[in-house]
């Protein structure tokens, strides 16, 4: 499939339009936007098809959520996101971090973009600490 997609940054007041992509990719979710939050959106035929839900909170950066919807995944759409996080993020020296769960198989994506897996159990916190 060739897909057409965008990434853009949304406004806080467009936070709410975000839900159904990061509903639709961890429906157990508890979800809360916040003031020092920042969501990148994947958008495909007017529709959000992936994100990146950042937390600064001025020691480090937490990618709070990151997912593509299934249908969608392996069509760079995930790559366009990372990359559209290190356009905003790049020269920051703070930590990155990122959980997941041990079987996630975008693993292999984050580490190709730095990031370090540390296992705990059922889990693993991903960090990246060099920028370039």
């Amino acid at each position: 499939m060739n897909l057409s997609f965008h990434i853009r940054v949304l406004k806080p007041e467009e936070f709410e339009s975000a839900l159904s992509i990061i509903e639709n990719v961890f429906p157990d979710a508890d979800v809360d936007f916040d003031e020092d939050g920042v969501i990148i959106m994947a958008e495909a035929f007017g529709t959000p098809v992936g994100f990146v839900h950042v937390i600064d909170d001025g020691d480090q950066i937490l990618l709070q959520g990151f997912g593509v919807a299934e249908r969608y995944r392996g069509l760079g759409v995930g790559s366009a996101l990372m990359d559209r996080f290190f356009e905003l993020y790049g020269y920051d020296r703070r930590p990155v971090y990122l959980q997941v769960l041990a079987n996630n198989p975008a693993v292999e994506l984050y580490t190709k973009y730095g990031f370090q897996v540390n296992d705990y159990g059922h889990s693993q916190i991903l960090v990246r600490n060099q920028f370039s």
